[in-house]
């Protein structure tokens, strides 16, 4: 689906929907009372949200809860300004929180030589969040609050408090970044943005447990189908 010029919006199966906000997306879950939000991406990516929103029926303001996949400023850099406009809730993992409140600094993003391509990581932070705190502190295997249908699962690796999500019902898993599919291939997550590779791995292994024909990315068109082989395979390839 397509709506004028800045509008994007993938409808992955009935009720889950990617939406397109450049060179990032946030997925809309509908639950049936008020929609699950992941993630927002940048900080000025609100109006483009806002617009998309519109298209799938919604006003911002429908949104109670928004889950972060996970802290880096293509994901929630739009937070504050979505929770202002919205009042909507924030919940994110327990080993992120205190990034959201600035009681920790914000880790560096991107990571190799000179332990982070030196002065690359201060101008990713400039575009990053302001104070956030969360409402809601996520933790592995639990469901999110109010909604039954959506298990979160903790997958570190491409950072410390890296979080997917499974709707069983719809045999869907939404991973951000934990992994990447590139030309109709799964991948682990890029090295170069990744915490710990070694840790991203044993995420990707994590993820054979969950039943599912389709996988929603961060930055990627969803694999809808055969999601469970190409998961198995990758693991198994990783040793």
């Amino acid at each position: 689906m397509a709506v004028g010029m800045t509008v994007s919006i993938t409808t992955v199966v009935n009720g889950i929907h990617q939406i397109h906000l450049g060179a990032t997306s946030a997925t809309l879950i509908e639950t049936g009372d008020s929609p699950v939000l992941i993630d927002v991406g940048w900080k000025w990516s609100y109006n483009r949200l806002k617009d998309s929103l519109r298209a799938l029926g919604y006003y911002p303001e429908d949104i109670s809860l928004v889950a972060m996949t996970h802290y880096h400023p293509d994901h929630s850099g739009g937070m504050e300004a979505f929770r202002n406009k919205t009042g909507a809730h924030l919940a994110v993992h327990d080993a992120e929180a205190l990034i959201y409140t600035s009681e920790l600094p914000i880790p560096p993003i991107m990571y190799g030589w000179k332990g982070g391509f030196g002065i690359l990581n201060p101008l990713l932070n400039l575009v990053g969040m302001h104070p956030t705190p969360a409402d809601i502190i996520l933790q592995d295997k639990e469901m999110l609050p109010s909604v039954a249908d959506i298990e979160v699962i903790h997958t570190p690796g491409h950072t410390a408090g890296s979080v997917s999500f499974y709707i069983p019902s719809k045999q869907t898993l939404i991973v951000g970044d934990a992994m990447m599919y590139k030309h109709g291939k799964l991948s682990p997550p890029h090295s170069t943005f990744s915490h710990d590779n070694v840790v991203a791995l044993d995420s990707i292994r994590k993820l054979t447990q969950y039943d599912c024909s389709v996988v929603c990315f961060s930055h990627y068109p969803p694999l809808i189908g055969d999601a469970q082989n190409q998961i198995n395979e990758l693991a198994a390839s990783v040793g």
